[in-house]
């Protein structure tokens, strides 16, 4: 578990290359564990009617590009792009038109393009998430792939 937290931190701006699924479950479990312990201070700290979060906050910055960077690599290692963790965003686009015609500028009005933008984004941003968890589930590729040796075989640690 920690070694899987150290590569993680040690790669901090590595997004080439292969992570195994153990690396990646264990550095996002320290990530969940993580913000919740820093949540659970800022609570005990500022209070919860304040809204500040300072070491939450700052934990969450700290662990911004480990987490992009590990999802990339482990998305290399089922032999997929790790661009494709963009996918969930790609439906808060789709549906930024349709939340900007209703509470922007407060067109009530539910045309078809407005509808179709709504529930498109929806969709693509949800089926991305799940998409996304199981690909993360799968095995690694057997072998070297287009992004490297597998993570097992390989130390690339310096």
């Amino acid at each position: 578990m920690l070694t899987s937290i150290k590569t993680c931190f040690q790669k901090y701006f590595d997004f080439t290359g292969r992570a195994s699924r153990s690396e990646f479950w264990w550095f996002h479990l320290f990530l969940v564990l993580g913000s919740g312990a820093f949540l659970y201070i800022d609570a005990k700290v500022f209070g919860t009617a304040q809204n500040i979060d300072p070491f939450s906050a700052l934990f969450s910055l700290l662990t911004f590009f480990p987490a992009i960077s590990v999802r990339a690599r482990r998305l290399h290692d089922i032999n997929f792009s790790g661009w494709w963790q963009v996918l969930p965003f790609l439906g808060l686009l789709i549906l930024a038109p349709g939340f900007y015609n209703y509470f922007i500028i407060s067109v009530r009005a539910i045309g078809a393009l407005m509808a179709l933008s709504v529930v498109g984004g929806v969709v693509v941003f949800f089926g991305g998430f799940v998409l996304l968890v199981i690909w993360f589930c799968l095995p690694s590729t057997d072998g070297a792939n287009r992004f490297g040796e597998p993570p097992n075989t390989v130390s690339d640690l310096k």
